[in-house]
């Protein structure tokens, strides 16, 4: 009964000051939802990889335009150390949304991880993190724009002009590249194809 104690004991221990999923510690300090880009920057230091986007947001209430705005959405990836979780944050206008862990950190990025692509990345990552893991691309180009509808409980939500770009990884002694293409900055298709003359 006493080792019983003991465990129980120790199990709330580590309980008390295990960091939930949608917290990151940073030393002694915790950041979570909420909190603005400045006071991560502060807490955790300058990310290991970054990007920016604009989304427009138009909201509906029925059929009547409610409001049109602008998010300014903002990734973050921390990779600290090859022990820690690599962390995904996203921002929305400033405030932190959520907090995404991903593999373990500390490595250095390498393009030949990402020839075999479906074992490094996921539809769904997002362009900072593949930068992290894969290396810049080998060619990035803006491929154009999109319109997508989502919809809400109470309100439609349609975010229109999202931006589409194409990330190019080529290998040496191959004939294939990997194409990756985003919107907003989140991976949406992957794929392997030939690599023409004019590539």
């Amino acid at each position: 009964m006493r080792h019983f104690f003991k465990w129980l004991v120790s199990c709330s221990l580590l309980l008390a000051v295990s960091v939930p999923s949608y917290a990151l510690r940073c030393g002694n300090r915790l950041i979570s939802d909420g909190d603005s880009i400045a006071k991560v920057l502060k807490r955790c230091g300058q990310p290991t990889e970054q990007d920016s986007f604009q989304v427009e947001l138009i909201l509906k209430q029925g059929d009547v335009l409610a409001e049109t705005r602008f998010i300014d959405v903002t990734y973050f990836v921390y990779a600290k150390s090859s022990n820690q979780f690599v962390r995904v944050l996203r921002f929305e206008d400033d405030d932190l949304v959520s907090i995404e862990s991903k593999d373990y950190g500390g490595k250095s990025s390498d393009s030949a991880l990402c020839k075999d692509l479906s074992s490094v990345v996921s539809v769904g990552d997002v362009m900072p993190y593949i930068r992290y893991r894969c290396g810049p691309p080998s060619r990035e180009k803006r491929v154009g724009r999109r319109v997508k509808r989502i919809a809400g409980s109470s309100e439609v939500g349609q975010f229109k002009d999202q931006d589409v770009f194409e990330w190019h990884y080529y290998f040496s002694r191959d004939d294939e590249k990997a194409v990756l293409q985003f919107v907003n900055g989140r991976l949406r298709t992957l794929y392997r194809e030939e690599i023409e003359d004019d590539d």
